[in-house]
């Protein structure tokens, strides 16, 4: 995820063709590059880290990655099951649920 993460964002290497080779990665998986790009680089990084805001922090209760948000008794331990769930959840379902429905006010709207 990191790879494609930093090649989506054009970070990974110098060479921009490198780089949209490694993100279109993430299309082996089911889920769709372009549309990922938009997300994360519109909607993540435009309101990061802001409870209600972000998809990225806007989980399920059993997952806490802000302090502002509610504290549970089960938030002690996530640690034994977030990485498992992070990525079944946002790469097989999340990833290809968003991108049929669209991106929300950005323009770039899938039929």
């Amino acid at each position: 995820m990191g790879i494609m993460h930093d090649a989506i964002h054009g970070s990974y290497s110098k060479k921009k063709a490198v780089n949209r080779c490694l993100g279109l990665t993430m299309n082996l998986i089911g889920a769709n590059a372009d549309v990922w790009r938009i997300q994360h680089n519109v909607l993540h990084h435009t309101y990061t880290n802001v409870q209600e805001a972000d998809d990225d922090i806007n989980m399920p209760f059993f997952l806490r990655f802000s302090s502002h948000g509610k504290k549970y008794w089960i938030h002690r331990f996530q640690y034994l099951y977030r990485k498992k769930y992070i990525l079944s959840e946002l790469f097989f379902r999340k990833a290809s649920t968003k991108d049929k429905q669209g991106v929300p006010n950005s323009g770039f709207n899938r039929p």
